[in-house]
This record gives C-alpha cells, sequence and structure tokens, in this order.
C-alpha cells in the first residue's frame, strides 16, 4: 500500500468514527481551551515549578481547542474542514505536546499523569488503526523536537526504563481494545441485517404469494381472446377479476406496511416535540386496528377495541401508529401455535390516561420481561430484529409518557401505555364542532341507507339531534328510488349490503343513474372502512366512517364531508378564467355544447374533431390546460390519441387528459387510467364535476356552473323529461336550436337500431346506442336513457338485450320524448338528417 492510498485509509477510519458524532469532538474542543491555561496556571503555583517553560507550545494548543470547539459558528465553505482540523488539533495537544513537555521537564509526576490522560483520550477518540498511528508518531515527533531544541539533552532515564514499555502497552492495549471493539460492533450489526433481512423476508413472502395467486385468479377468470376479437368479460368474471384486484392490493399494503414498520425501528432520531398535535386515543386505535394488514378475516376477527372514556395526547400520529402496529404484530404472531389466543386494546381514562394492549397468547418469563426493551433484543422470534420495544419505549419517553409489560408465563402479556395529561392551558382553541354540525344540518334532510334497521335508527337518532330530517332505505335499489322523489342533502351509505351494495349504488349514482342527484354528498359506513376506503374513493364516495363511531369521529366526518362539498359547488368560475381546454370531440354539436358552457365561465376552447388533429394542433405548438378527450372518435379513438399524446415529452406529453362518454364501466375507466388519462367525465358533461377534476389536477379554486334547481321526481315508473336541462340550455340560449336537432338524430338512431336488431348487426346496434345515450341524455330524455342504458349494459357483454321487442320498446319511447318535448317548449320539429350527414352533429360516445 503506498503512502496516498495509507493516509486515505487512515482518515476514513478517522471519518467513519465522528460521523455521527461530532458533537463530541466540540467538547473535546471546549475541555482542552479550558483545561491548557488553568494546568499552566497551576504547575506555576506549586511547590515545584516545571523546568521548562512551554508557553508557546501552550498557546497553540489553547488556540486549536477554541477554534475545535466552535465548531457550531464555522462558516459554511470551512466546515468540510472540521474533521481534518480536528484531526490535527487531537495530534498536537494530545500525541505530540504532552509528551514532549513530559521529556522537557524530565519526566516529573504530574506530566506522567497527563501524558496517560493522552493517551486514554486518544484511544478513546480514534479507531484502532490511528489510535496506533497517533500515539507512535506523536511520540517520535516529541523525541525529534526535544532533541532539536535542547541539542546534547539526554533522554531521562524514567523514560527510557520504563516510560518506552509502558507506552508500548498503551498502543498495544488501545490499539486491541479498539479492534475488539470494531469486531464486536461489526459482529452486532452483521446479527443486526441479517434479523432485518430476515424479517422482511418473512414479512414479504405471504404478501408476494398471496400477489402470485391473485395473478392466477386474474389469469383464470379472463378469457383468451378469440377471432381477433377483444374478449368480452361476463358480470361473473368482472365480479371475480374486481376481487382478486382487492386481494392483491390489500398484499401490497401488507407488504409495504411491514418494511414500513421495520424501516421505523431503525430511525434512531429524536422526535421533535414541536411537531407534537393532539391526538385523539381512541380514534388512534381504531385506525390502527382498521388499517393493520392482517393475513386474513380470522386475524382481524381476534382483534377487538374497548373505549372506556376517550382522552387526548400530544404527539405524532405517525409514529404512534407504528407502535401500535408493533404490538399488534408481536401479539398476532403467536396465532398458528395458539389459535384460541385473543388481543384486546383497551383505551380507558380513569386512573391516569391509559392504553392497554392485552393478549391470551404464551406469555414471557419473568428472565425475558428484564431485557424486553433493550435494543437487539428480541426472544422467540428467529426473524426479529430486537428493535420494535426498544422503539415502542423510546417513542412514549417522547410524548412524555412509557410503556411497561406484566405478563404471565402460558397466560397472558400485557402491554400498558401511559400518558400524560395535557394541561388546560395547553388546550388549542377549536370551534364547538357540534354547535357547526347543528348550524350545518338544521332544516337538511339526509336519507340513511343500511339493511340493519337497528344501525339505521342509531344513525337517524343521531341526526335528529342536530335538528336535521332522515329518512330510511334498507337497499341500495331503495335508495335509488327514493333519491328519484327526493332531492337529499346527504346520503350515509352502508357500504355491505346484500343485492345492490353501497359501491355500487354510489357508482349508480354518480353516473347520473337518477338525474340531476350526480354530485350529492355520500357517507360509506361500514365496520371496517379502511378495507373499503379505496374503492369507495373510486365509486365516489365522500368520507367514510366505522360503525360503532364516537360521536366527536361522527361530527369530524359529516362536517368535513357537508363543508367540502358546497364549496365545491358553489365558488364562482373567475379561478378558471383564461384557461385553455382542448377539446377532442367528433360530434360538432356536442362540440358546440361544450364550447358554450366552458366559455360561460371565461375558459378559451380549441376544437378538434377526431384524435390525429389533437395531435397536429399539439404538434403546432398549442399547449393547453387540460384536454377533454372523447373516448369513441373515428380513426384514432380517444385511447390512441392518448397513447400518442404521453409519449411526447414534457410539457406537452404531462398534459392532464379527462375522458369524455356517455357510459362509464368498469373496463371502460381501466383502459383509459392504462392509457395514462387522469379520471373520466360523463356525458351530458355535467360542468362542477368537470371543475372538481380541475381543482383536484391543477390545483386552485374550483368553480362551478350557475346554480340549478333540481326537480323532484314523482316516483314509480322513470319519468318522461327532466326538465333541467332544458332550462339550461335556454338560459344559455340554445334550447330552439339544440332540441329539434337532438330529436332529428333520436328518430334516426331508433330507426337503425330497429334496422341492426332486425339483421341481427350487433356492433352496428352498439355503436347506434352509444350515440343514442348520448342524444337522450343530452335533452334530459330520462325514461329512454334509461332503457337505453340497460340495452347498452347487455350488449356490451355480448348478449342481445331482453325482452325481445326492445327496439319497439326504445321506438316508442323516443316518439313519446319528441311529443312531450315539443309540447312543453312549443318547438318546431327537424328533418331528420341524411344518413350521409348524420355524423356530422350526431351525439356519439
Amino acid at each position: 500500500m503506498d503512502m496516498k492510498k495509507l493516509i486515505a485509509t487512515l482518515y476514513d477510519g478517522y471519518r467513519h468514527h465522528h460521523e455521527s458524532n461530532k458533537s463530541l469532538l466540540q467538547w473535546i474542543g471546549v475541555v482542552g481551551s479550558i483545561a491548557f491555561p488553568l494546568l499552566y496556571a497551576a504547575r506555576l503555583t506549586g511547590k515545584l515549578p516545571p523546568r521548562y517553560d512551554d508557553l508557546n507550545f501552550r498557546l497553540a494548543a489553547i488556540v486549536l481547542c477554541l477554534f475545535l470547539a466552535l465548531r457550531r459558528w464555522w462558516p459554511e465553505r470551512l466546515r468540510p474542514f472540521y474533521l481534518p482540523y480536528s484531526y490535527l488539533t487531537i495530534f498536537y495537544c494530545l500525541a505530540f505536546l504532552l509528551p514532549f513537555t513530559l521529556l522537557q521537564n524530565k519526566a516529573a509526576a504530574n506530566t506522567i499523569v497527563n501524558v496517560v490522560i493522552g493517551a486514554v483520550l486518544i484511544i478513546l477518540l480514534t479507531d484502532w488503526r490511528n489510535t496506533i498511528v497517533m500515539l507512535v508518531t506523536g511520540y517520535v515527533m516529541a523525541v525529534v523536537v526535544y532533541w532539536t531544541v535542547s541539542p546534547g539533552a539526554q533522554l531521562p532515564a524514567e523514560f527510557l526504563y520504563w516510560w518506552v514499555p509502558l507506552s508500548g502497552i498503551l498502543i498495544a492495549g488501545g490499539g486491541l481494545s479498539k479492534y475488539a471493539e470494531k469486531r464486536a460492533e461489526l459482529e452486532r450489526m452483521r446479527g443486526l441485517y441479517s434479523g432485518l433481512a430476515g424479517s422482511i423476508a418473512h414479512e414479504m413472502r405471504n404478501p408476494l404469494a398471496q400477489i402470485r395467486q391473485v395473478l392466477d385468479q386474474i389469469a383464470a377468470a379472463v378469457p383468451a381472446p378469440q377471432g381477433g376479437m377483444p374478449a368480452v368479460l361476463s358480470p361473473e368474471q368482472a365480479a371475480a377479476v374486481t376481487r382478486s384486484i382487492a386481494q392483491g392490493q390489500q398484499a401490497v399494503t401488507r407488504g409495504l406496511q411491514a418494511i414500513t414498520v421495520t424501516l421505523q425501528q431503525l430511525n434512531t432520531n429524536a422526535l421533535d416535540a414541536s411537531t407534537f398535535t393532539r391526538l385523539s386515543a381512541a380514534q388512534c386505535v381504531r385506525k390502527a386496528v382498521d388499517e393493520y394488514a392482517y393475513d386474513d378475516e380470522s386475524q382481524r376477527a381476534k382483534v377487538s377495541v374497548q373505549v372506556r372514556g376517550d382522552f387526548t395526547f400530544k404527539g405524532e400520529p405517525t409514529a404512534f401508529l407504528m407502535v401500535l402496529y408493533n404490538l399488534i404484530k408481536n401479539a398476532l404472531y403467536y396465532l398458528p401455535v395458539h389459535p384460541g389466543a385473543t388481543l384486546s386494546i383497551t383505551v380507558a381514562r380513569e386512573a391516569g390516561h391509559r392504553i392497554v394492549v392485552r393478549d391470551t397468547g404464551p406469555g414471557i418469563a419473568p428472565a425475558v420481561q428484564a431485557r424486553l426493551f433493550q435494543e437487539f433484543h428480541s426472544a422467540g422470534k428467529p426473524e426479529g430484529t430486537g428493535l420494535g420495544l426498544a422503539f415502542c419505549r423510546r417513542v412514549m419517553r417522547a410524548f412524555g409518557g412509557d410503556i411497561t409489560c406484566r405478563s404471565t408465563l402460558g397466560e397472558f402479556t400485557e402491554f400498558t401505555m401511559t400518558f400524560p395529561e395535557v394541561a388546560p392551558d395547553g388546550q388549542e382553541q377549536r370551534p364547538d364542532t357540534a354547535s357547526h354540525l347543528r348550524s350545518l344540518l338544521a332544516g337538511k334532510r339526509v336519507l340513511v341507507v343500511d339493511d340493519d334497521p337497528n344501525l339505521r335508527k342509531a344513525t337517524v337518532a343521531r341526526l335528529t339531534a342536530a335538528d336535521c330530517g332522515a329518512d330510511e332505505a334498507g337497499s341500495g335499489a331503495a335508495a335509488l328510488d327514493m333519491l328519484a322523489r327526493v332531492a337529499y342533502d346527504m346520503v350515509v351509505m352502508d357500504i355491505r349490503m346484500p343485492g345492490l351494495d353501497g359501491l355500487e349504488t354510489t357508482r349508480l349514482i354518480r353516473q347520473g343513474k337518477v338525474p340531476g342527484r350526480e354530485r350529492t354528498p355520500v357517507i360509506g359506513f361500514s365496520a371496517e372502512p379502511a378495507g373499503w376506503e379505496a374503492g369507495g374513493r373510486r365509486a365516489g364516495m365522500d368520507g367514510f366512517l366505522a360503525k360503532g363511531c364516537s360521536d366527536a369521529e361522527w361530527t369530524q366526518a359529516v362536517v368535513a364531508v357537508m363543508t367540502a362539498r358546497p364549496a365545491q359547488a358553489e365558488r364562482t368560475g373567475a379561478a378558471w378564467k383564461g384557461t385553455t381546454v382542448l377539446l377532442a370531440e367528433d360530434s360538432a354539436l356536442n362540440r358546440s355544447l361544450t364550447r358554450t358552457r366552458l366559455a360561460e365561465l371565461g375558459m378559451e376552447v380549441v376544437e378538434a374533431a377526431h384524435g390525429r388533429e389533437v395531435l397536429q394542433l399539439v404538434g403546432a405548438g398549442v399547449r393547453p390546460t387540460v384536454i377533454l378527450m372523447d373516448m369513441h372518435m373515428p380513426g384514432m379513438d380517444g385511447i390512441a390519441t392518448t397513447q400518442a399524446l404521453r409519449a411526447l415529452p414534457a410539457p406537452a406529453g404531462k398534459t392532464p387528459i379527462l375522458a369524455l362518454t356517455a357510459h362509464v364501466s368498469a373496463a371502460q375507466s381501466q383502459a383509459a387510467m392504462a392509457a395514462g388519462m387522469d379520471g373520466v367525465l360523463t356525458k351530458p358533461l355535467d360542468v362542477p364535476m368537470l371543475l372538481g377534476e380541475l381543482a383536484r389536477l391543477l390545483g386552485g379554486t374550483p368553480a362551478a356552473s350557475p346554480s340549478r334547481q333540481e326537480t323532484p321526481h314523482d316516483g314509480g315508473t322513470p319519468t318522461l323529461l327532466n326538465t333541467e336541462r332544458a332550462d339550461e340550455f335556454r338560459r344559455l340560449g340554445i334550447l330552439d336550436e339544440l332540441f329539434p336537432m337532438c330529436l332529428a338524430d333520436i328518430r334516426q338512431l331508433t330507426q337503425r337500431l330497429e334496422a341492426c336488431a332486425a339483421s341481427a348487426d350487433r356492433d352496428g346496434a352498439y355503436m347506434a346506442l352509444h350515440s343514442l345515450l348520448g342524444a337522450s341524455g343530452e335533452i334530459g330524455a330520462q325514461a329512454l336513457h334509461e332503457t337505453a342504458q340497460g340495452c347498452y349494459r347487455a350488449l356490451s357483454q355480448g348478449e342481445w338485450p331482453q325482452p325481445r321487442d326492445w327496439p319497439a320498446r326504445i321506438a316508442g319511447l323516443a316518439s313519446a320524448t319528441e311529443e312531450a318535448v315539443l309540447a312543453a317548449y312549443a318547438l318546431r320539429p327537424a328533418a331528420a338528417a341524411p344518413a350521409s350527414q348524420t355524423s356530422s352533429h350526431s351525439l356519439r360516445v
């Protein structure tokens, strides 16, 4: 090894030794800057003054130590040189100066003590290699300088007889001690990394196996394409794929959670108390229990929560969740060998603020309990890191509390977390949320949907206590029927119901199953809200609550939903004035309608009739804020266009894209997202929904279209006309132009449907229904729209609609709709456009 590599190796060892604890060097500087002048003064006042006055050497040492102590005030550009500077200071003050003074003072007793202290400090402050190099080099340099400044001087006999051997012992002992310490540290780190790798491998084995199983299930559920035609999933196959995807997502969550908990245990940084917030003990416990990634439902059934009085404490929520995850994981670890064990978590306010985590598993031996909270100590878990409970204690003590363990072998294990009481004068000034809730709900009407009548009544009681009217529905179908008759201000929806469940009911509401109710706030209600939250968000739910939640949790969730929705629906459109929208739609009529609505909000609209025109506009330098992309356009459709746009470099390739379609299905949504679209909007375009999506994608203040009066339905058979759409078009000044054109399109489309049905042309019927959905939706032909939607759904699944006279039924509804429109608005019917001209203005999907 050459000298350059040797120096680099020595410095790397020194740097690693002090990398995580530079404050130790700072304190050595403080001690040195005080000790050197004090010891010099003490020697001068002693009975035996020193034979050599080393004032100049000591002044240099004092200056070096002083700058070492002032590390915090070093300029930023000089801080990279702090470690080399500290190396020089330690070498000069301890390895050279003290032995030099010993030689000059003929090995006086006090100088011998100083040299021994200096050697011990070097051993503490350096790694074993630098310990040897510093001591040997320093002593040699001290002898050389001694002979240089004192020509002809002889080394003291004491130095030769016993100090040289003693120095050798110090050097060898110090080096061997540091070497042994380093080996022990390496062994400990090797054990830690081995345990860490084993822990992660153990935790990830099951999730990865489940993901593989999920992929196998999806492969078995999806039929292979035949004859070049895309595969069509039956409802049962689609449901199986959806369940498999949910299982896969849960497995991924479980794996990520295991990694997060393990890495959090390794984090030794102290928590910053200034970031602590007031937390509810009951809410934290419920959140941890709901969101913990259980292996299966049987594990979840073993865990129960009891609240005997909630309390608040100051803490960091993520760190506390990790504490609870650790305790839950430790308790559930022994379930395979103790299948009868249970886990209960109790929140208690009496006798001190406490959370007790108790399991009836194997228990812990007294000898093990004594070392339970020590780092790197693990008992009974070969793949454990020995860091989990030490982390729990560190977090609890940072909160001002503590955690203790009580256990009886073979009976139970009980961890008790205690929390300090939050002083009343430290409480934040929070608004009276109960009064706020009452002010929000007073005079409102809420629909409670749950198949359990007792739970419905409990929810209704909470609502009536806030001066709010409440109705009950026992199923999703009943809820849709009641929504058609009454304009409710909010819906509380049970997620798991037989038949039409809460998720599907919410999807239907958002898709316009009941026109005019698409934006009604919906709160999901479930025994396990965390497990269903992702699906609920996709379905369109606004918030989630656990059954059995506290009044505070109920109030917080309802207030959040009731304040968020009106804020989104009632703000002005000023925030989006000047926004550029690129509208890709093959129907000129649809483009005209959408342009009129967006221009009313101050938006600038650039139009494209097909996908290739979109690419040409972007290639020519058009940089829209957002692109509204029709999913079904002739030639290059919305999916292909989006894929081409996403292949472009930024910023063009990063432009937000929202899909437009008259019928939203799970398959269409997945295809849109897979292509790179950022969201899906239904036709006819709901402007507030668009603005909500713009707020989500771009930030800023969401706007809304002018308020509209909602028309309750009479119930029974579907309403023939929804006058809300006509009222909007009359306000925009395009009613007389739009409705006759739409009615002409509807007449022609019904004729095409009858012809396609007669000739068994399934693809032609499918495309005609696509267009009919758009046309009927635009003019508010509710009964026609719903009937066409049912037929379209059957064709999309590869089946002909039932009953067999469905084309005649659609034709009859179309005729009745036209008569009702002409009578209601005194419009002059337009002649049906020739077949060659239909595409110029027909409302396609």
